[in-house]
């Protein structure tokens, strides 16, 4: 950054460094107009991360509705393809070598980041609008690309009893009616493979993300993203990003 002389240069910062800082936009179009548009104005804009793009997208609209308690103490399942665990975990699964027993994968799912020290919690925390800091726990599988994200939520959690599939739909429609990459499961479509399996890679090589969301008012839901951890959850999100600062329609050059 000390290196740029113009004032007029305009900036994305793929990194985790700008995330949370204030002096820079958050790359997240989809959080609100208002927000597209602070981005469409900014200099400086901090990319958002693959894993934070789901829960907050899931979660932010709920308590911003007064549907979801913002004090709810979320726990998130992850589970990304394992370019999802930086360069060195793909430098390891590209070394790894033949499965042991005929039909395993080279490797398998695993856990990873047990020691809770995770860069995307921060960003989940502050833009999701929860008040506590949520628990988080990545997994990678031995898909190049991917990801499927889940936050449980018992229904304690929402504002009022009640509250089940076909409401969190509503809420989600009505906030992303002017976003052109978000794909919502309406739940009376179920959407599921063979109507039991939902495939991590279903939306690798594309830009867009899709919520779902599972359960019962009973005893809770659980709200699902699914998206490309390198195209909506990296590049794919700052062409969109640049496309705002440039003035371009958003989903220019994208699919």
């Amino acid at each position: 950054m000390t290196l740029i002389e113009n004032p007029a240069t305009k900036v994305i910062d793929t990194s985790t460094a700008r995330r949370i800082d204030p002096e820079w936009a958050y790359g997240l179009p989809e959080i609100s107009n208002a927000h597209k548009e602070q981005i469409r104005q900014a200099r400086r804009v901090a990319n958002c991360g693959c894993y934070p793009v789901s829960v907050i997208l899931a979660v932010r609209p709920l308590i911003e509705q007064g549907l979801l308690s913002p004090g709810a103490p979320l726990t998130i399942n992850a589970v990304s393809g394992y370019s999802g665990g930086g360069r060195q975990m793909v430098e390891d699964y590209a070394a790894a070598p033949p499965a042991r027993r005929e039909g395993d994968a080279r490797k398998a799912l695993c856990l990873y980041g047990l020691d809770g020290g995770h860069k995307p919690v921060p960003e989940i925390w502050k833009f999701s609008l929860c008040e506590k800091s949520p628990i988080f726990m990545p997994s990678v599988d031995h898909s190049f690309c991917g990801m499927v994200v889940s936050t449980p939520v018992p229904a304690e959690f929402f504002v009022e009893p009640g509250v089940g599939p076909n409401r969190v739909y509503e809420v989600w429609r009505e906030y992303y009616r002017d976003s052109p990459l978000m794909k919502l499961v309406d739940p009376a479509d179920n959407g599921l493979r063979e109507g039991k399996f939902l495939d991590l890679d279903a939306l690798s090589y594309s830009n867009f993300i899709e919520l779902s969301v599972w359960g019962d008012a009973e005893r809770g839901l659980v709200l699902v993203g699914r998206l490309d951890n390198l195209g909506k959850g990296a590049s794919g999100n700052a062409v969109q990003c640049l496309n705002l600062m440039l003035g371009f329609d958003e989903t220019t050059g994208l699919c």
